[in-house]
């Protein structure tokens, strides 16, 4: 028996429907996504994995440098000039984090972010994303409850039609969504990217 996503939009982000919708496939889709931000104005899209440990210096360098690797060979073959395309870790903020809390308070947490543009960004490119932080980090990443068992092919579907709207309609809204437990929810904030 599988739940249904509950989808909390404040009324805020009315005005950005197709932002809504995409943040909602993408997060539906990868379950390693802890959140993501949409920054329409700047055609960007930050997403943020997080981790429930450090990430050790030589570990992190093997993984940028894999991902740099990967994304330089993705992008040659796609013939792609993406305009933005960044990997960085760090500490999270509590703020960020509403969801993380164990019996003893606050859990520290470790943020890997993504940031791409919008215009260059591809279905492809973030599976590669994805599958790489799965690869490198799986026993740190902080996974969510997975979705509905529904046909991934769908789900991408669903999430390219989304992405293709939110790239040619005007929006000057910066969204932020993530996932606690089955439900996904989108607000909107006055952060860039």
């Amino acid at each position: 028996m599988s739940r249904a996503l509950d989808v909390h939009a404040p009324s805020s982000v009315a005005d950005s429907p197709e932002g809504v919708a995409f943040l909602t496939a993408l997060l539906v889709r990868y379950c390693e996504i802890g959140s993501a931000r949409l920054h329409q104005l700047g055609h960007q899209l930050r997403i943020d994995f997080y981790l429930h440990r450090q990430i050790e210096p030589q570990e992190w360098a093997e993984f940028e440098e894999r991902l740099t690797l990967s994304w330089r060979v993705f992008f040659q073959l796609q013939r792609l000039v993406p305009s933005l395309h960044t990997v960085q870790h760090g500490q999270a903020p509590f703020q960020e984090l509403p969801f993380f809390v164990d019996e003893e308070g606050w859990v520290e947490v470790e943020t890997l972010t993504v940031t791409r543009d919008l215009y260059s960004l591809t279905l492809e490119a973030l599976a590669l994303v994805v599958s790489l932080v799965r690869e490198y980090f799986e026993d740190a990443l902080a996974l969510n409850d997975e979705g509905p068992n529904e046909d991934l092919d769908q789900q991408d579907e669903a999430m390219h039609r989304c992405l293709e709207r939110v790239r040619t309609t005007p929006g000057e809204a910066t969204l932020t969504g993530f996932r606690d437990d089955m439900r996904v929810l989108i607000y909107s904030s006055q952060e860039d990217c």
